[in-house]
């Protein structure tokens, strides 16, 4: 980095703990169909205070994807700083969409992963560099949690299965 640092932090405005989306559903005439999702760390870390979004998803139109993308919405909202700075002529070898890792000892950051949105190419052979807050965790899809029931609706107990007998080892 050449120079200093500019950092802009949106703060608790653009944060949510919880977000709405809507899609046209096949299975409702292609009717839109409202997908609600919230995070209980998410509103633990904001003491409680309701914070709500909502996005769009035009294209999709399937209710899982489209839960998929209200998560990643909602994960992406937690982080929120950009970062502006002026690098030497190395930084060419950059792209928009790479992944970059800085370490800047004032804010306690050791290898925090930003992602690139811009790159400007100046005269004097530097570039600017603009980048987003990263987490790997915001495009990570999670299995769904499935519960096994009972025959009654309650949980069944089933039992681990037992350790092998009888083994015998052979040449």
């Amino acid at each position: 980095i050449v120079g200093s640092i500019n950092i802009e932090d949106s703060g608790h405005k653009g944060t949510y703990n919880s977000v709405s989306l809507n899609f046209d559903d096949p299975q409702n005439k292609f009717e839109s169909r409202s997908i609600s999702v919230f995070n209980s760390n998410y509103v633990k870390e904001d003491r409680g205070i309701q914070k709500s979004g909502s996005t769009r998803t035009p294209f999709i139109t399937n209710y899982y994807n489209a839960r998929i993308n209200a998560k990643q919405f909602l994960d992406s909202s937690r982080t929120a700083i950009k970062v502006n700075f002026v690098m030497s002529p190395k930084g060419l070898l950059y792209r928009a969409g790479d992944i970059i890792r800085i370490t800047y000892p004032r804010f306690n950051w050791v290898n925090k992963m930003y992602r690139i949105t811009n790159l400007n190419f100046q005269e004097n052979c530097l570039v600017q560099v603009t980048a987003e807050e990263h987490s790997d965790t915001t495009f990570l899809i999670q299995p769904e949690r499935q519960n096994r029931r009972g025959v009654d609706g309650t949980t069944a107990n089933i039992a681990p299965p037992s350790p092998p007998t009888g083994l015998q080892a052979t040449d």
